[in-house]
């Protein structure tokens, strides 16, 4: 991991802070929000949720909208998703840390630079001119020029829809709603699209898919859309703090259940840090020849069946793009522990998917969903 950290699984405490009853032990209280802790996070005792919004937030300072209310928001398990201004402000103010942050990503850019320099001392006298130094000459990696190029056009393709910012909006528009026109259960259902449509314009924006033949769009979008759309939900959820904010859970659980919604939250603490790598991972989703549940029903068109092999070779692409790259970011032996995450937490999704489709209604929205990105795809017999 690039982030770097102080973690206390078993706290205990000290005698003079337990007065006299050295028997009981309260629950250790995050500083920020008063929600339970989860041991000592970047030098301050906190919650999953506040460790995490840390750490996305210490260096955006210029970034984060200012305060609505003049710098004075309380910050409750209940209202610390309100206003991030107030919330990192209160984290620097508690005493969190953030060159902790940074502490083994400079290490290891530390050490890759001794790396070079013993080479470049070695090589010195039998090359003739100096090798370039730059991301491009990461030995590590061996992206070639043309594989950073298609990486640089994904990350700028994503960002360019603003689907995390427009998510964003929306939900601190009706978070600032009197309590009887905040977010109802068809506002979520609102929301749960907006991946979606991120994906399907990602799909008509990659001149691999317009490359790609009428069958084969169609098996992209009937059998990748709706997991590929729900993994980008998960990763809009955590950039918008999402499922912390209790107006959607609300409305969520009565749409898909509070069990459900519980299990979605537990699945996205476990997704990737990176943003990068979660957005190649979309793309080698959209091009795999088959993400969602198989049930055969004798009604699947033979001819989408058979693209299989013009989707293989473009998922490769991908593919290797997002496995160079995790070992540019962590190593060869870290990159196989992130790659390995990834994975379960596109089963993750892929459960979820199936836990959805139980529900007639929600099976009559996504199936509406995907007919609608047929046609602004302009899939065509």
């Amino acid at each position: 991991m690039l982030s770097a950290h102080k973690t206390q699984n078993s706290p205990t405490m000290e005698p003079d802070r337990i007065g006299k009853a050295p028997r009981f032990y309260l629950p250790l209280m995050c500083k920020i929000c008063g929600d339970v802790a989860r041991g000592f996070n970047f030098d301050v005792i906190t919650c999953l949720s506040c460790k995490a919004f840390f750490r996305r937030n210490a260096f955006r300072l210029s970034s984060i909208r200012c305060c609505q209310r003049k710098n004075y928001c309380k910050i409750t398990k209940e209202t610390r998703s309100y206003c991030p201004a107030c919330r990192l402000k209160k984290c620097y103010a508690f005493g969190m840390n953030s060159n902790l942050i940074q502490s083994v990503s400079k290490r290891e850019t530390s050490s890759h630079v001794s790396k070079e320099s013993m080479i470049e001392k070695q090589t010195k006298i039998q090359l003739s001119t100096p090798r370039p130094i730059g991301l491009l000459q990461n030995d590590s990696s061996m992206l070639s020029h043309d594989q950073w190029n298609l990486l640089s056009n994904i990350i700028r393709s994503y960002d360019k829809q603003n689907v995390i910012k427009e998510v964003r909006c929306i939900l601190e528009s009706k978070s600032s709603l009197p309590a009887k026109l905040r977010l109802k259960p068809a506002d979520t259902i609102d929301l749960m699209s907006k991946p979606l449509e991120n994906i399907v314009l990602l799909m008509g924006n990659s001149p691999h898919f317009c490359a790609l033949s009428s069958n084969a769009h169609r098996a992209v979008v009937s059998h990748n859309l709706i997991l590929t759309g729900g993994l980008d939900g998960y990763f809009v959820a955590r950039e918008t703090d999402q499922l912390n904010n209790i107006h959607y859970m609300i409305a969520s659980g009565a749409l898909y259940g509070s069990d459900f919604m519980a299990q979605c939250a537990k699945d996205n603490e476990r997704l990737e840090p990176n943003g990068n790598l979660i957005k190649i991972m979309l793309f080698v989703l959209i091009f795999s020849s088959n993400c969602s549940v198989v049930v055969f029903n004798g009604q699947e068109d033979i001819n989408i069946m058979s693209s299989t092999s013009e989707l293989i070779h473009i998922q490769d692409i991908y593919l290797a793009i997002l496995w160079k790259y995790l070992i540019y970011l962590y190593g060869y032996n870290q990159a196989i522990v992130h790659f390995s995450a990834m994975v379960k937490s596109v089963l993750d999704m892929l459960r979820r998917v199936e836990d959805l489709s139980k529900n007639d209604t929600l099976e009559r929205i996504i199936t509406r969903v995907v007919t609608h990105a047929e046609r602004s795809l302009v899939i065509e017999d």
